[in-house]
């Protein structure tokens, strides 16, 4: 979904629709730095109004209560630089020396064709250049020769850039369709899984059946919004079983560590064999720490089956 700030401007409904507010600050973040890469000076005041508006309106993105919130507050940031963008690019501003002003709007536009040029580039979108190489060669010519033709030249250049914006914004959002929808088949896998362990995990039969109606839910999805919105109830799930994990894990080693305290005070244990034991108490915390539940429980299982030989 973190889509270049130039397509973004194409597409923000598309983004905004259940994202995750740290993928929509990341997105409006990016359009509020192409925005001032992109200010000059001699831009009208509004465009610098609209620049410290916009600030605002990124800044309340990761400081909304919910994700509707933060949605409503990138679609403001987004919609007031796409107007900061338009009054940069079109001719909002007659500067008193023709020359000069028409110079820097040629430039900008300039910067504005090889960021999308280098965006076409990234999403394979063949870009014929020929069209709009002469445009900026017939402006160059008109702004030195003082030929007020210059000012429909550089509408031109702006409708041209802005079919070719649209053209990889179009390309950009169906890869990130293909990419949600292959998001969705791995963790319709990992969700598959996590009910087959459900046992070995002490899963309850009420989480099983969460997970199970949000597998049918992440299956029939076919939107990216909405498939990112489920992949992140997935992984708030998971995290909240993986504590669940691990404080059981923690109870079984602590019961552990008194089995062998108990079996070293009778004699079935000698001291090395219940430092071995402490050795592996020790690489289980390291594993628990490193978040490897898995291990973890191997070494608990491998543990407590050699305690029970002795």
């Amino acid at each position: 979904m973190a889509v270049a700030v130039l397509v973004a401007l194409a597409a923000v409904p598309l983004v905004a629709a259940d994202a995750d507010p740290a993928t929509l600050h990341k997105i409006a973040k990016q359009a509020q730095i192409q925005a001032q890469i992109q200010a000059d000076p001699a831009d009208p005041p509004r465009v610098h109004e609209l620049l410290a508006l916009g600030e605002i309106r990124v800044e309340a993105i990761l400081n909304s209560t919910d994700a509707e919130a933060a949605g409503a507050n990138f679609l403001a940031a987004m919609s007031i630089f796409s107007e900061a963008f338009q009054l940069m690019n079109e001719n909002g501003q007659e500067s008193e020396d023709d020359h000069l002003y028409y110079e820097a709007v040629l430039e900008r536009q300039a910067r504005y064709y090889g960021q999308l040029l280098d965006l076409a580039e990234t999403y394979g979108v063949e870009a014929s250049g020929e069209e709009l190489d002469g445009l900026f060669a017939q402006a160059t010519t008109q702004i030195e020769a003082g030929d007020s033709g210059v000012v429909d030249t550089l509408e031109r250049i702006n409708h041209m850039m802005g079919l070719l914006r649209e053209q990889i914004g179009a390309v950009a959002v169906q890869e990130d369709a293909e990419r949600a929808l292959e998001y969705a088949a791995l963790y319709v896998k990992h969700l598959e899984r996590l009910v087959d362990d459900a046992e070995e995990l002490n899963i309850l039969p009420e989480g099983v059946e969460i997970m199970l109606a949000i597998r049918d839910r992440l299956a029939a999805a076919t939107e990216p919004s909405e498939i990112i919105s489920i992949i992140n109830e997935i992984i708030m799930l998971k995290q909240d079983l993986d504590l669940v994990n691990a404080n059981q894990l923690e109870l079984w080693m602590r019961h552990t560590q008194t089995t062998a305290a108990q079996m070293l005070q009778q004699g079935v244990l000698d001291d090395i064999e219940y430092a071995a034991v402490e050795a592996t108490l020790d690489r289980f915390l390291e594993e628990m720490e490193a978040g490897d539940l898995d291990e973890a429980r191997t070494l608990l299982n491998r543990l407590n089956a050699w305690l029970s030989e002795q």
